[in-house]
């Protein structure tokens, strides 16, 4: 009797990344990124028309923390779509799968975000930039105020703002307090400056720390997405096998 090697079964292992399926990735990619517009437009629209102008001065106004917190839940309901639809799509019934194409889109959807944000950015500066360039501003008072602020002189600077260039008191004070800490003189800058410097960091932290929080949390709701996703995959194959059976009996009567 002669064995034929290609009849005989064959079990194949495939490496985790062999897994992917970049066809389920790319959708949940793009229904990722469009629910995060649309809610993001959702809130816009509620803000402007909760707006009062009368409210922007007063302590009281939350409206900056209001659009932080909704940022926030923005990116976790567009990071769980993203997720389930990514699994769902790639159609593999594995919970490993599950998490992987979930993780995957997350960190694709992380990337293309970043991408878009810096280009932006540097769009905002280079025209900022282009305008600096293209308006007179005098090379004596630039020459004359950087050479004060790397000597720890802030009168000085303040004094060749003020006369070479027109601006006001606190104008040049802000200024230069802002390019004294910047240059590595705090102590030369004013007590309301180095108080100013101080806010701003302690805001930025706390914007990085809620930034920091927000991307992990959207990572954990795109894992969750995914693992939903192929829990339903799973399940549709169950009552199609069931479904298969069940016609099968009936066509053995």
């Amino acid at each position: 009797m002669q064995l034929n090697l290609s009849d005989t079964p064959t079990n194949t292992m495939r490496l985790p990344f062999l897994n992917l399926r970049w066809g389920g990735i790319f959708a949940g990619l793009s229904v990722g990124i469009a629910c995060n517009l649309l809610l993001l437009l959702v809130g816009v629209s509620i803000g402007l028309g909760v707006f009062d102008v009368n409210k922007m001065a007063t302590p009281e106004n939350a409206g900056s923390i209001a659009a932080m917190i909704w940022n926030i839940v923005t990116m976790i309901i567009a990071a769980f779509v993203g997720g389930y639809v990514a699994a769902r799509s790639a159609g593999m019934h594995r919970a490993s799968d599950g998490v992987l194409h979930g993780a995957v889109s997350w960190g694709v959807t992380m990337l293309v975000s970043a991408f878009m944000a810096t280009s932006a950015i540097s769009a905002a500066f280079g025209s900022l930039f282009s305008m600096g360039m293209s308006s007179n501003v005098n090379p004596t008072a630039t020459r004359e105020a950087t050479t004060s602020i790397q000597a720890g002189d802030r009168q000085a600077a303040v004094d060749s703002l003020r006369t070479r260039l027109g601006l006001s008191s606190d104008q040049a004070g802000r200024v230069v307090d802002q390019a004294l800490i910047a240059a590595g003189h705090p102590e030369a800058a004013s007590p309301a400056g180095r108080e100013e410097a101080e806010q701003a960091s302690k805001t930025a932290a706390t914007i990085t720390s809620s930034l920091s929080a927000a991307v992990g949390l959207s990572l954990l709701a795109a894992i969750g997405g995914g693992l939903l996703g192929a829990r339903g995959t799973r399940r549709s194959m169950g009552h199609i096998e069931k479904r298969h059976t069940q016609t099968g009996e009936l066509s053995g009567l």
